[in-house]
Formats: structure tokens, sequence, C-alpha cells
């Protein structure tokens, strides 16, 4: 049930854009890669530092074939990573002997998808929380209250060994309601948003839910309950 929900709310989140033409990146990708031409790239191509330990993507380091929606045009089938250190969404081309990594202009982002480890991630680029500028959030869910996550890494200076730091996450996660965004950390917090209810409780306790930054797949679960009930429920 939860993937057909899931695989639903992907459909709505790119319908606008599926009436374009299917793109491909080669009118890119075969320009020069130092252009100053500003709708290509930012200007410098990506190389992965590997003075830092740890992980600088999110989810696998491995590079995924997604979707991208770049300046109005939707993009198919294209190797992209989001590098979460730098903020960045890269563009791999794997042509033999040409291999480029190319940094996309993020002001003409709009939204990107890929599949991770049997999962499928959806990107928006909003400013979600005022005064916080555009940037990109993963959607986890969307409804009468909407889950969004916004990964974040930082550098933690120690040397160890070849490595200058070590890479670690900062993650915030928030729930939109008509009432506003609310960043949260655990149950208690996710529970005040939603109301508090006898029967979001007894439905954490009868599934083995974990709520907490760790388990986003549960707190999914429990937005998709909480759509369901009675606005006596509810109350």
């Amino acid at each position: 049930m939860l993937r057909i929900i899931r695989y639903l709310f992907s459909i709505l989140i790119f319908l606008p854009f599926f009436v374009c033409s299917q793109n491909t990146f080669d009118e890119l990708i075969e320009q020069d890669l130092y252009a100053n031409q500003r709708w290509i790239v930012n200007g410098v191509a990506w190389t992965n530092s590997s003075s830092y330990k740890g992980n600088r993507f999110c989810g696998s380091s491995k590079w995924k074939l997604g979707e991208v929606v770049f300046n109005g045009k939707e993009y198919f089938s294209v190797w992209i990573n989001y590098d979460v250190l730098e903020q960045e969404l890269i563009l791999y081309d794997e042509k033999p002997g040409s291999e480029k990594y190319i940094k996309l202009n993020r002001q003409l982002i709009e939204s990107f998808s890929y599949e991770d480890q049997g999962e499928t991630k959806m990107f928006v680029v909003e400013e979600l929380v005022p005064g916080n500028g555009t940037q990109i959030y993963e959607k986890v869910q969307s409804g009468a209250i909407s889950f969004y996550i916004k990964y974040r890494k930082s550098v933690k200076n120690e040397i160890q060994g070849d490595y200058l730091g070590k890479i670690i996450n900062n993650n915030i996660y928030y729930l939109v309601d008509e009432q506003g965004v609310h960043a949260f950390k655990n149950k208690k917090q996710v529970l005040d948003i939603l109301g508090n209810t006898k029967a979001l409780k007894k439905y954490i306790r009868k599934e083995n839910l974990v709520i907490n930054r760790k388990k986003p797949e549960d707190i999914v679960r429990l937005l998709v309950y909480n759509e369901l009930l009675t606005p006596t429920q509810q109350r």
C-alpha cells in the first residue's frame, strides 16, 4: 500500500512536466565545460575530494540513473548524484575516454529524482523555510501535512591517517501544514504537530513504529494513517 502511495505521489510531483518533450543532456555535455554560459554549469568542473573520510552524497556514493527538471525542461535517464556536502547536483557523462562531472546551475534546477537502493527519492528546489532562501529538499510525503528532509553534511576537523577530517550528517526534518513549517527531532514533537491523539498513539504501538529522524519510512506511515482518520478521531 505504501509503495502505491509513494508511486502515485511521484506522478503528482512531476505531472506538470510530463508534457515536455523528452530531452537528453547531450546538448549540455557537448559544450565547452569551462564556457562562460551560465545555463550550462556553475563555471567549474566537479571533482570528488578524497581529503575527508565519509560519504559526501545523499544515500549511496554510486551514480544514480534519474530525471531532472532543469530550466523548464525535463531530462530523462541521466546519471546524477547529489553532493550534499557542497549542495550541488552533479551530472556524470560516462562516455569512455571523455568522462565529465558537471555541476548544474542550482538556480535553474527545479526538481530531480532517482532510485537508490530500491527506493525512489524525489527532490524539489524551493524556499521552504522563510528567510532561508531557495534550497534542495527531499519531498518525502505530500498531503494535508507534508514531510520534507533537508540533507546537510559538514566536516569535523580531525586528522585520521590520510584524512584531514570526517564528514558528519546534520539533516533537518520538517512537517509542513497550513499553520507553517515545523522542524522536529523526536516522537513528542511529531505528535504535537499532528495533534497528539489517542488514535495516533495506539497506531504507533500496534505497528511498532519508530518515530524519529532515523526512521523516515515510519513517519510516512504515520502521516498516511493520520490522513485516514475522521475529524473526530483527529481531535
